[in-house]
């Protein structure tokens, strides 16, 4: 792995101060722009693909300027985003209930709890879809305006007009994408957040979930934030089985800007894609378990002060029934 420090922009600043202007990310991004910003469309490339290519398994499609989307998948996100699937008046009222019931019972347990939803790739650069359809009612959508329930669209797509968010290849975000996500998020919690250059930033050779759709052995360097913390344990489930589902870490800092425990369960996002790294910048330790259902005798033996649920938008067209499999922490 090839560790890079970011650039020496504004080394004044304390780590608590936030860089808030797009100027300054905008000028922070240039340091990463091979990784990060990078618009070359090689014809060898899964980025020099005509525009609609779809994979052969139907889950990602072309757009335009090489920009790779999700487009099919087992949540059906293209009839999502056009509002031919969404939620049922019972499932509205089911996921509205159970946000307010994990609300209730973690605020009687002493801690704060909300629900994040981390946007679609293409709700924050509908520019470059193949052929951008027009957005019908989503089941975040039909959810706004519920209580603990957050979904950051408004703003990602207000600083997306001044650098990509997402990276090209992947159907995840890139570490602007991450760190704005993630102040949203801290502000909402009303804790500190730390400023972009307080941030390691490592970049690495590795394949994105959609250019190995199209090319498998297709491999091109990116980065993502690093964590200060060390590891007090990751049972490496993915590594170990091939799972997702289950994978548990813990990461302590000391040097955190608050004393607080959070407890996360969520997926990718919170997983590799930085939200983790990130958060341990916050807090001196970050539970995270990788289940769309809570644990709540797993936080209250962790201690914590915060517990977040994390998902990718399109899995909201599911609900948790709320089931936590104690054998999903190994």
């Amino acid at each position: 792995m090839m560790s890079v420090q970011s650039p020496p922009l504004a080394t004044d600043l304390a780590p608590t101060q936030r860089t808030d202007g797009p100027d300054a990310l905008c000028l922070h991004a240039r340091g990463y722009a091979p990784f990060l910003l990078d618009e070359e469309c090689p014809a060898d490339s899964p980025y020099g693909l005509p525009v609609g290519t779809v994979s052969d398994d139907g889950v990602a499609v072309v757009g335009q300027k090489g920009w790779l989307y999700v487009s099919g998948g087992s949540n059906h996100w293209h009839e999502q985003y056009t509002g031919t699937r969404n939620l049922s008046a019972a499932q509205v009222t089911q996921w509205q209930t159970l946000l307010a019931n994990r609300q209730q019972l973690f605020s009687r347990m002493g801690m704060q709890y909300l629900h994040l939803t981390v946007p679609d790739k293409q709700c924050v650069h509908p520019q470059w879809a193949a052929h951008p359809p027009a957005p019908g009612l989503r089941p975040v959508k039909q959810l706004a305006g519920t209580p603990a329930f957050l979904y950051p669209l408004a703003e990602l797509q207000e600083w997306a007009t001044h650098l990509p968010l997402w990276l090209r290849g992947n159907s995840h975000w890139n570490v602007y994408g991450c760190y704005l996500t993630a102040r949203v998020l801290l502000e909402a919690l009303d804790v500190p957040c730390p400023a972009i250059d307080a941030l390691k930033v490592e970049c690495r050779s590795g394949a994105h979930d959609l250019t190995v759709k199209f090319m498998p052995a297709w491999r091109e360097p990116t980065c993502r934030i690093a964590s200060p913390a060390i590891e007090l344990l990751n049972n490496r489930l993915w590594e170990r089985e091939g799972k997702h589902l289950g994978n548990h870490y813990i990461l302590k800092n000391d040097r955190a800007l608050t004393g607080k425990t959070i407890c996360v369960f969520g997926d990718s996002y919170t997983w590799d894609a930085g939200l983790g790294q990130l958060l341990s910048y916050v807090f001196n330790e970050v539970h995270f378990i990788w289940s769309a259902h809570v644990n709540p005798e797993y936080c209250r033996m962790a201690g914590a002060d915060v517990v977040i649920t994390e998902t990718a938008e399109r899995n909201m067209i599911l609900v948790p029934n709320e089931s936590y499999h104690e054998d999903a922490v190994r």
